[in-house]
């Protein structure tokens, strides 16, 4: 017998999903200590506030914020990210409310996996936005020691390498990211990490920029 320790149900859309969600875990008798929906859609953060409330009342402890999703769904590109006050503008009012509700927030990756500052960075900001516990989803062992590092410390560390920070108009991001996710090998995962940049690309990502593309050369 097999528990697990967390289960994440995705597209959270209504309230009326976290109780379908774990009352069908429990008649296929899957044994797990919690579960974190997480909201990631335009219907969704719309329900935020019912989400959470009936998380809550579940006996639930955290909600995910599904950042890449959500900015799939809604038509977003480029993707704001956590260097830009526009990402923090609409994230911590999120925050707010998942925490009124009495839930902890789960923080979204952060993708570029070479730019430990940035990622301290993040996990400051969290630190001091956050009223409450706070988990954050990182991309592989080397950022979860280190945002736990940071967590406990405060202390922000430097960069392993330099960081490209040129300046690119949406259109040439665009290109370079549907360049470096079609000519990866990704036979054996839907996800490429850039051996250039070190930048983690998601299929949210490659998406959005490819209908982007698709969307400005019909305009």
């Amino acid at each position: 017998t097999v528990t697990f320790d967390c289960i994440v149900t995705t597209k959270v859309e209504t309230a009326a999903e976290i109780a379908t969600t774990l009352a069908r875990l429990r008649e296929a008798s899957v044994a797990f200590r919690t579960v974190i929906p997480i909201v990631e859609t335009r219907r969704g953060i719309a329900a935020l506030d019912e989400i959470a409330a009936a998380a809550a009342q579940a006996g639930l402890r955290s909600l995910c914020y599904g950042h890449f999703d959500y900015a799939l769904d809604a038509g977003w590109w480029p993707i704001p990210d956590p260097r830009e006050p526009d990402f923090w503008s609409r994230v911590e009012p999120l925050i707010r409310q998942i925490e009124s509700a009495g839930l902890a927030y789960v923080h979204p990756p952060y993708f570029e996996t070479r730019d430990r500052a940035g990622l301290g960075r993040v996990v400051e900001r969290l630190t001091k936005v956050c009223g409450r516990e706070f988990g954050l989803i990182t991309v592989g062992p080397h950022q979860s020691a280190q945002a736990r590092r940071t967590g406990r410390t405060g202390i922000v560390e430097d960069a392993v390498e330099p960081i490209d920070r040129t300046v690119e108009s949406p259109t040439e991001l665009a290109h370079r990211i549907t360049a470096s996710y079609t000519a990866g090998d990704r036979r054996s995962a839907s996800f490429l990490l850039d051996p250039a940049s070190g930048r983690f690309i998601s299929p949210h990502v490659y998406l959005a920029a490819r209908e982007y593309l698709r969307r400005t050369a019909v305009d």
